[in-house]
């Protein structure tokens, strides 16, 4: 349930105790009542002057009467026979302040219009009257709104100095991950919406795992564009081959044993780096030699050498080119998968 509401000084006002039932000072030890029940309640910390912002009751039960009490600031407030005699956190004066009846799921909210002058902080708590004498009654932590003049650009109720999206509206925020909606690169996605880093969102992707962008003008993603190779291999998040393309599976020397011939990476290919399970990799295939260099310089057996590594310091480059500087070798290559 939905009430709208304009705030007026309640808080300044004089509070009148019947709203409440009458005050009662003669209860004695209040300590003795056993602990009242709990309802929460919800609003925003600041709102501009003359805004909407909402305070919600949860938690309560479905046809209750929930009310809420204004006042000016948290402290020990007056106790009323018809909440058991239960006392509010809320210092005195108070005053109660609007009705409504609890809505299916356990919500009443409470649409509220901000006073029109600055420098107020009104100070509410949620009252839900249960029982005969009032004794289980339940009641809400106090939630405290400080109201502020100053600009409100966007104009969704908070003030500039306190603005966490300036530009659009604090409170949207679909995939409900902290961020609202503007500034939320994926606002319908609260996991990893960008995994590869490229600024789509991962369902919007059409180049998952690559840089989305042309430079090349060929039409194809810089991250989806690659050179095609004639022989290539999948292994885990990647695919690999011979920088000079020889056969993957090709026994030694069937395409020669050494690439000596500088060669340049192709487009969106890279040196492949030593990652765990490497060396068992290189030895599953062949590639007509006996040994593949990897990004450090190092390399591994293929099938028809053995398996472990060969040797280090035999990757030649001038900085565009790639060879092996001793042979039996060739320079191994991947692109992601």
């Amino acid at each position: 349930m939905r009430i709208a509401l304009f705030l007026l000084a309640a808080c300044s006002a004089s509070p009148n105790p019947a709203s409440l039932g009458e005050a009662r000072p003669d209860l004695g030890d209040t300590e003795m009542l056993p602990p009242p029940s709990y309802v929460s309640l919800s609003g925003p910390e600041f709102a501009a002057v003359g805004s909407r912002y909402d305070l919600v009751i949860a938690d309560a039960l479905e046809g209750e009467r929930a009310f809420l009490v204004v006042g000016s600031e948290p402290g020990e407030g007056p106790c009323a026979r018809r909440i058991g005699g239960y006392c509010l956190d809320l210092a005195a004066p108070v005053a109660r302040y609007a009705e409504a009846e609890v809505a299916a799921g356990g919500r009443a909210v409470f649409e509220l219009i901000a006073p029109p002058w600055a420098d107020t902080q009104y100070c509410f708590q949620a009252v839900v009257p249960r029982g005969p004498t009032g004794i289980a009654t339940a009641l809400s932590d106090v939630v405290c709104v400080d109201f502020c003049a100053a600009d409100d650009e966007d104009g969704d109720g908070v003030c500039d100095a306190y603005d966490a999206c300036p530009g659009g509206d604090d409170r949207r925020d679909i995939d409900e991950d902290g961020i609202c909606d503007l500034l939320d690169l994926c606002p319908r996605d609260p996991g990893e919406p960008d995994e590869d880093g490229d600024g789509i969102c991962d369902p919007d992707d059409v180049c998952p795992g690559g840089v989305d962008a042309d430079t090349d003008g060929d039409g194809i993603l810089d991250g989806c564009d690659y050179a095609p190779m004639a022989n290539e291999v999948a292994w885990g998040d990647h695919v690999y081959a011979a920088i000079d393309d020889t056969p993957v599976d090709a026994g030694y020397g069937e395409f020669g044993s050494c690439q000596t011939d500088p060669m340049p990476i192709p487009e969106g290919w890279e040196l492949a780096p030593d990652v765990a399970g490497m060396e068992e990799f290189i030895y599953d295939h062949g590639w007509s030699t006996h040994c593949m260099i990897l990004a450090d310089g190092c390399s591994y057996g293929t099938f028809n050498y053995g398996r472990g590594g060969c040797s280090c310091g035999v990757l030649g480059s001038d900085g565009l080119n790639y060879w092996a500087n001793s042979c039996s070798r060739r320079v191994l290559i991947r692109r992601p998968g």
